[in-house]
């Protein structure tokens, strides 16, 4: 599966009564945010946020990310 079509796919198989499958277990973590995004990101703290030059960011935090069950526990 192609991840950054990931939402795209869930959105049509949920209208036409498909099930997706997604890889994993209902307790990893799944971050849905492309490279490019990342990279641009990246360039724009290091350009005007100056007090976090130095620092690492993690993105794949687990507190910025949700659960795959979280995903998909209510349908």
């Amino acid at each position: 599966m192609r991840y950054n079509l990931f939402i795209n796919e869930f959105l049509i198989n949920a209208i036409s009564g498909r099930k997706t499958v997604i890889p994993g277990a209902p307790d990893n973590y799944r971050p849905f945010i492309h490279v490019s995004d990342t990279a641009g990101i990246i360039l724009y703290l290091l350009e005007n946020c100056y007090e976090t030059n130095g620092l690492v960011l993690n993105i794949g935090d687990s507190n910025l990310n949700p659960l795959l069950g979280e995903l998909f526990k209510d349908l």
